[in-house]
């Protein structure tokens, strides 16, 4: 059995759900018409080779997050090292 691939305009649906988390919007920036964008959307969220393309990048991403939650968590090498307090940051040193 082989996997069935995500045309080009549900590949830019998928883009641009995992930007909006939106799926009309997502629908409707992806190409599909306005009057049917969110038709489309509830369609596309439930084949299943649109939802497990969208549910494996969200994984990854939530394991990013956490990965990077834990090295500015307190104490840990490369985080803030200040022994059990926060501090508030100004935008100027964010970058």
């Amino acid at each position: 059995m082989t996997a069935i691939k995500p045309t080009n305009k549900q590949s830019n649906f998928i883009a641009e759900y995992l930007q909006c988390l939106n799926g009309a919007k997502a629908a409707r920036r992806a190409g599909y018409s306005v009057r049917s964008a969110r038709q489309q959307a509830y369609e596309n969220l439930r084949k299943p080779h649109i939802r497990d393309v969208i549910l494996w990048h969200l994984t990854r991403r939530s394991v990013r997050l956490a990965l990077a939650a834990r090295l500015i968590s307190v104490g840990e090498p490369g985080g803030t090292g200040d022994k059990g307090t926060y501090k508030a940051c100004s935008p100027r040193t964010w970058g």
